[in-house]
């Protein structure tokens, strides 16, 4: 059976993290070559920041008031010795998803055990990708609310912003305030919900939000004690580190697109297929700034032609060299596309390792050709770590149907109506169906015996296979309707799988996808539980771990 794209990147960055040699030979090296690799990027980092450089990171910084352990953690790039564990993500409304959280969490730990594996300075540094234009990714926000009721809010689109980067966009202050007001009311009462209230209000009360500043606040609260620290692609010594990768993309014209189309077919025959970053080979790897809008690019005849990134309408075109030099003249009008930002990031920073997402460690697996093409050091690629959070109130649930709480992390949505099933079925009528299924399945398995020892008919054979699909998918529809049958003639049993069910695969897909961090993260936990993430997420441990709310709080940073 095929593999969706999502359960392809899940399954490729499991056997990333076991070391699968197959796997493997698309990258730098595997998770647990990066105490050894970090020695070999020392000596081939590039250019430590300088004087003006450190400057304007650090004024851009300043508004956020950054911790001491940011701003020693930033000083230190200004040393040869120094190496980063990157990590990131775009600009989510209050933090995004879940996983950012767990992005973060996993780069601070490589860091931290990189430096006392090896002794060299190793700072986690966090990509804020605020000059993407994909508004949709960003502008939503789910949580947990009263009775396990998933609550959302998705915020709209002006329509004269459509295709600006998200830096340029400010966060209406009548949005805010309707968030703040939705959120307050929608939330039950908690030990430390004044303190979640007070955070919303604050990233509310500021006379101008935009999407990146929130975005950071929420970074710079949760995880400056452990000195994350964050970087936007737009500063000005960003674009100009780039500016060199810029200019041998733009002398390439479109012959890195035709290397990325190799590579991912490589990788499609491997079952990638949806996974991978299309191309059909005449594309540019970064945007063009055209008016305030991040336009693509695409190579014809010679010429790049500019077109918007939403419609794909072309909006002008321009000669090889007018793009050489306005790259000299103004390299803020530039910035790369998905497979070309690692060699930007790994080309101005001394990159030792990146912590990525499922998809993103697929991408890096295609993109990895870039590195070779512009002599650029390539990192080791770590799938970020998964977890998930369970409250007091499903821990009670858990303990009532004797279920271990360790299982949680390895559930499915029938899994969870399974067990549900299970116990309200006092009759054991769920044990009789599952002996009768068995039964049924055995005399199958008989009649495909018969008809391989004395048939021996292909036709016989090919009807005989059908009959056992046949049976497995009536089986599964028939085994989950007398599943929630059971589980709803049961009051109780059905309120609790109603409330778990929101809580561990909210609208239907995991939790680390959907839930933010308000709820049930910080509601639940308090204003330390994300720095206590550190201390749980090791991304070179492998499984999806399971964190029960009242045991992270109070957890400190060894």
């Amino acid at each position: 059976m095929s593999q969706s794209p999502n359960e392809f990147a899940a399954s490729w960055a499991e056997r990333l993290l076991a070391g699968d040699r197959e796997v493997a030979s698309f990258y730098a090296g595997v998770p647990a070559d990066s105490f050894d690799h970090a020695k070999r990027r020392v000596a081939e980092a590039p250019v430590p920041l300088g004087e003006s450089e450190l400057a304007e990171w650090t004024e851009w910084l300043a508004p956020f008031a950054p911790r001491k352990a940011m701003t020693r953690n930033l000083a230190t790039l200004a040393r040869p010795d120094t190496i980063v564990v990157v990590t990131g993500q775009q600009a989510g409304f209050l933090g995004g998803p879940l996983y950012t959280l767990y992005k973060a969490a996993g780069a601070i730990r490589l860091a931290r055990d990189i430096s006392r594996q090896t002794g060299l300075r190793c700072v986690p540094l966090f990509w804020v990708a605020s000059d993407d234009h994909d508004f949709a990714e960003v502008a939503v926000h789910h949580w947990l609310g009263a009775n396990g009721v998933v609550r959302s809010r998705a915020f709209v689109e002006s329509p004269g912003d459509v295709g600006k980067p998200v830096s340029d966009r400010t966060v209406p202050q009548e949005d805010l305030r309707a968030f703040a007001a939705e959120f307050a009311e929608s939330t039950g009462d908690s030990k430390f919900r004044s303190d979640v209230l007070g955070f919303v209000e604050r990233i509310s009360a500021g006379p101008q939000t935009t999407w990146e500043s929130q975005f950071v606040t929420c970074l710079v609260d949760w995880f400056g004690d452990a000195g994350l620290v964050p970087v936007v692609p737009r500063l000005p010594f960003m674009r100009r580190r780039a500016a060199a990768t810029m200019r041998a993309e733009i002398e390439a014209q479109g012959g890195t697109s035709q290397r990325l189309l190799e590579a991912g077919m490589r990788l499609d025959s491997l079952g990638a297929a949806g996974a991978l970053i299309h191309r059909t080979g005449d594309e540019a790897n970064f945007f063009l700034s055209e008016n305030g809008v991040r336009s693509k690019v695409r190579w014809s005849n010679g010429r790049a032609e500019i077109l918007h990134p939403v419609t794909g309408r072309k909006t002008g075109d321009i000669a090889k060299s007018d793009l050489l030099l306005r790259l000299s003249a103004s390299p803020q009008d530039f910035s790369p596309n998905a497979a070309l930002r690692p060699v930007v990031q790994d080309a101005a920073l001394p990159t030792v390792a990146y912590v990525g997402g499922p998809s993103e460690v697929v991408y890096h697996a295609q993109a990895g050709v870039l590195h070779e093409d512009f002599g650029v050091f390539r990192p080791i690629v770590v799938p970020r770590p998964s977890a998930v959070l369970v409250t007091s109130k499903a821990r009670r649930i858990l303990a009532r149907w004797e279920a271990r709480i360790s299982d949680v992390g390895g559930l499915d949505r029938a899994q969870l109506a399974k067990m549900a099933a299970w116990r309200a079925d006092p009759e054991k009528a769920r044990a009789q169906f599952a002996k009768s299924l068995a039964a049924i399945r055995a005399e199958i398995a008989m009649i495909d015996e018969t008809i391989g020892t004395h048939a021996r008919d292909t036709a016989l054979a090919r009807a005989s296979a059908r009959l056992r699909r046949s049976l497995g998918k009536g089986a599964a529809k028939l085994e989950a309707g007398l599943d929630a049958r059971l589980a709803a003639q049961d009051t109780q049993v059905a309120a609790e799988l109603k409330y778990l069910d929101a809580l561990l695969f909210p609208g239907g897909s995991r939790q680390e996808r959907t839930l933010g961090a308000l709820s049930p993260l910080l509601l639940e936990g308090g204003p330390a539980t994300p720095l206590a993430l550190v201390d749980r997420l090791d991304p070179l441990e492998p499984g999806t771990r399971v964190l029960p709310l009242d045991e992270l709080p109070g957890v400190q940073l060894r």
